[in-house]
């Protein structure tokens, strides 16, 4: 079981880093195993971040005549880090120790194609001015803001989480002289391998229109 929780959250070489939340948040969800600590900040850092997990073994006393069913906790610590490699080891199980919970994230505020569109509307058409614009509008610090120039356009993505593991929602903007477009991509269209979510597909259009 531990080999699998390892196999699926293992840090993986030129991968985004991931928070103590974001890990623990996933160990938490896990049916098969109680996360019970989380220490760290993220993977990005030498340490990176530390996990206890409580599985439970099941099996009998070794009594061949009458042998009974037994429970017993086994405790596990992983280890998240990007020069490390992700690797199990037994530790004993503290007590008491109580299974820790983590809510769904909160889904940042992120501003509407209207909203982006009409911030872009009343700026100059040029990159100063729009990073100048995006500023005002305070966009979540969870909020991946990027910004391109090509073609005699500025091109805007707003890459932001969604709730789903791995997923992420995405508004892109291009902004001419007398002409501000934005637009929310279908949820089809962010799925993995699709669009990245980058300032240079909006300024192609991307994900403007919805696969037919």
């Amino acid at each position: 079981m531990v080999a699998q929780v390892v196999a699926d959250l293992q840090v993986r070489p030129g991968s985004h880093p991931r928070t103590a939340d974001e890990i623990g948040r996933a160990l938490a969800d896990r049916s098969e195993a109680d996360l019970i600590a989380i220490s760290g900040s993220d993977t990005a850092r030498p340490g990176g971040v530390t996990a206890v997990l409580r599985i439970a073994g099941r099996g009998t006393d070794g009594s061949w005549l009458e042998p009974e069913w037994v429970v017993e906790d086994f405790c596990f610590e992983l280890r998240f880090a990007p020069t490390a490699p992700t690797s199990p080891r037994s530790v004993p199980c503290p007590s008491p120790a109580a299974r820790l919970d983590f809510p769904p994230p909160a889904r940042p505020r992120v501003p509407s194609p209207d909203e982006l569109r009409a911030a872009l509307s009343a700026t100059a058409a040029d990159e100063a001015g729009v990073r100048a614009a995006l500023a005002r509008l305070s966009v979540d610090a969870t909020v991946r803001v990027d910004v391109a120039t090509g073609s005699g356009a500025v091109g805007v993505a707003l890459r932001f989480p969604l709730e789903e593991s791995g997923r992420y929602g995405c508004v892109l903007a291009r902004i001419r002289t007398g002409r501000v477009e934005a637009w929310h991509p279908a949820d089809v269209q962010t799925q993995p391998g699709e669009l990245a979510c980058l300032a240079a597909e909006s300024l192609v259009g991307s994900g403007m229109r919805p696969p037919a």
